[in-house]
């Protein structure tokens, strides 16, 4: 498998993998992750494009999965109900989706970004079991809880990766 920059040719596909990843989270008691409030979207998609920060796993000629790297202060971090393992720079990893059936996806995202910047920040929703394991397992800790910027200020669980 191969990370590459996203592109705009592929948007559709990355809607399907996003809609794919939802219905596996509805299945595996996420209900409450990437509603119709605040989900990535086409919007969402281009503007990553635009800025650069868009990537796509792909197997072959099929993308099996996509997620976003975004390097510098992320504003939803700044307040943690808990703390960060340092507040040196950081790498943070968003909007990560795979079609069914594949696994390992994070993994290779994580050994990307980590390979980018020796410290990597991520949250997800605490109803997203199947992420917070392989957050774990990937030489992650927990931090605390930060709030994304939706209508609602949603907690999310808030993590670090740093190899110092």
């Amino acid at each position: 498998m191969e990370i590459q920059k996203g592109n705009k040719n592929n948007i559709d596909e990355y809607l399907k993998i996003y809609d794919d990843a939802i219905k596996f989270m509805r299945k595996s008691g996420n209900l409450k992750q990437w509603t119709k409030d605040h989900r990535p979207d086409k919007a969402l998609i281009i503007k990553r494009l635009n800025e650069g920060s868009f990537y796509q796993i792909v197997d072959g000629k099929n993308i099996v999965a996509v997620f976003a790297l975004i390097f510098g202060i992320d504003d939803t971090y700044l307040k943690i109900d808990g703390s960060w393992l340092n507040n040196e720079d950081y790498v943070t990893i968003h909007m990560v989706a795979k079609r069914s059936g594949y696994k390992g996806i994070f993994k290779i995202i994580a050994n990307y970004a980590k390979s980018l910047l020796n410290n990597v920040r991520i949250d997800t929703h605490e109803d997203n079991k199947v992420m917070q394991r392989v957050i774990l397992d990937n030489g992650f800790k927990y931090c605390g809880i930060i709030h994304i910027n939706d209508k609602f200020h949603s907690p999310r669980l808030a993590y670090q990766y740093t190899n110092d």
